[in-house]
């Protein structure tokens, strides 16, 4: 038995690009079983990198942990589906695979925010190792998109502190990704709403939202005490 199948495929900047071929029943399988890779297509070098940066971004997607390509089950699946893929360790995965995929990720980002209008956003929390960290994100064109997050852990818990970050955030954001910062907004508490206070001076036509989130939170509990 054929079953028709579409075979997904990667390119090196992250994108999907779709080929579709009849599938190849096996003798010896399932009848209802089929390779999905043509035997008499090669299997080429542009096919193996397609693959690995499939499965770099599968591990990222999924929250898979870095070493279930090594997987014994997942080697034999793949052994006797897709024999001729090359299935890569799991260095071989965060040493090279991954942080490839993740350099065309950010070239593709950066292009489609280049001119762009951005909102910049910042929040602070102290991580399980007792490190405070800040991390700054904005959105352009609809999309999130992370820039940098800083251990503050020796810096100053201060207003001119926080106003220091974001104003070097804000520079990354202009002249790396090329858009331009119309707004930016952090969390409600009080050096927070200073650093937001001096950034509008200093940048008189920037918007300064207070955190939306913050703000429905108090009011949902201010409700609740009123109950």
């Amino acid at each position: 038995m054929s079953i028709p199948s579409k075979r997904q495929r990667t390119t090196q900047s992250g994108l999907y690009r779709s080929i579709s071929q009849p599938a190849i029943t096996v003798s010896g399988l399932s009848p209802h079983v089929s390779v999905h890779w043509p035997t008499g297509q090669p299997w080429t070098d542009a096919d193996q990198a397609d693959w690995e940066a499939g499965l770099a971004r599968l591990t990222a997607s999924a929250g898979l942990p870095l070493r279930w390509v090594e997987n014994p089950e997942w080697l034999k699946l793949c052994d006797r589906f897709i024999p001729r893929a090359k299935i890569p360790s799991a260095k071989v995965l965060t040493k090279r695979v991954m942080p490839h995929v993740l350099r065309g990720l950010k070239v593709t980002a950066k292009e489609e925010c280049r001119g762009g209008a951005a909102t910049l956003q910042c929040d602070g929390w102290t991580g399980e190792n007792h490190h405070h960290l800040l991390g700054f994100m904005m959105t352009v064109r609809r999309k999130l998109h992370a820039i940098r997050v800083r251990d503050a852990s020796s810096d100053a818990r201060n207003a001119e502190e926080l106003l220091k970050q974001i104003i070097e955030s804000m520079n990354i954001i202009e002249s790396e990704w090329g858009a331009t910062v119309i707004a930016c907004t952090t969390d409600a508490s009080g050096e927070s709403r200073k650093a937001r206070r001096l950034l509008r001076i200093k940048f008189p036509h920037l918007v300064t939202p207070d955190c939306l989130a913050h703000q429905v939170s108090h009011q949902r509990k201010c409700t609740s005490m009123r109950e």
